[in-house]
């Protein structure tokens, strides 16, 4: 009996570790993460979440740079928030560990609250909702404003 309850625990540990490991949990949910060989660059996009087979040194991670990589963000489960250079070499990144390149949607940032619409009542006020916007460290603050004072 205690040999099955083993087995069982042991089977039940393995299938948590793996399925753990190809998935980013983000406040707006869960992305699972598929290994390509083929890494490719999504149209106009410059964020995205870059996932490793292994945590890259700081060496690694400083040669992964020179390619054209800024590393914005760390996120559990060996991915990291990267802005990716136009010149940056893709083919290059396999022999980083580089085992995913996913593009930051809208999608990926919002809030739950604010995807299902469902807003606390100190978040509107005359009937204008206040929200928060975080920009990644490597943002221009000022073309920001512009965008925000021209789109209200």
């Amino acid at each position: 009996m205690k040999k099955i309850f083993l087995f069982t625990l042991t089977l039940t540990v393995c299938q948590f570790g793996f399925t753990q490991e190809n998935t980013i949990k983000l406040k707006s949910g869960q992305l699972n993460i598929v290994s390509n060989k083929q890494i490719d660059r999504a149209d106009n996009m410059k964020y995205y979440f870059m996932a490793f087979s292994a945590i890259p040194s700081i060496e690694e991670r400083d040669q992964i740079a020179n390619l054209g990589v800024t590393f914005l963000e760390y996120i559990p489960n060996k991915t990291y928030v990267v802005n990716l250079d136009k010149k940056c070499a893709l083919s290059a990144l396999n022999k980083y560990g580089v085992i995913a390149l996913i593009p930051i949607e809208g999608k990926h940032k919002l809030d739950p609250k604010i995807q299902n619409n469902n807003f606390p009542r100190w978040a509107v006020n005359d009937g204008k909702l206040s929200i928060k916007v975080l920009l990644y460290k490597d943002a221009n603050i000022s073309i920001m404003q512009e965008v925000f004072r021209n789109k209200g």
